[in-house]
């Protein structure tokens, strides 16, 4: 997956996607949001483009590494379930 990283000075960071991941930018949306890290998500337009994440945090690596993690325990969790 490409993925372009745009950083602001107002402490936002936009990541956007060549193509369209849906299922990825939703999932990170959502365990930011639910480690209380302000974030939103933007399909786009149907034919156009790709998919765009925004982030307002001062230090979006730490958050994205927090997420990643989280992520992966549930996943581990979920798997062993079964």
């Amino acid at each position: 997956m490409e993925v372009e990283v745009k950083k602001s000075d107002s402490g936002k960071t936009v990541v956007e996607t060549k193509e369209k991941n849906h299922t990825v930018m939703s999932l990170f949306r959502k365990y930011l949001w639910d480690s209380g890290v302000t974030a939103g998500y933007d399909e786009g337009h149907p034919y156009l483009g790709g998919s765009k994440l925004v982030v307002e945090s001062e230090d979006v690596e730490k958050e994205f590494e927090e997420a990643i993690r989280d992520i992966k325990s549930d996943l581990k969790n979920f798997k062993s379930s079964f």
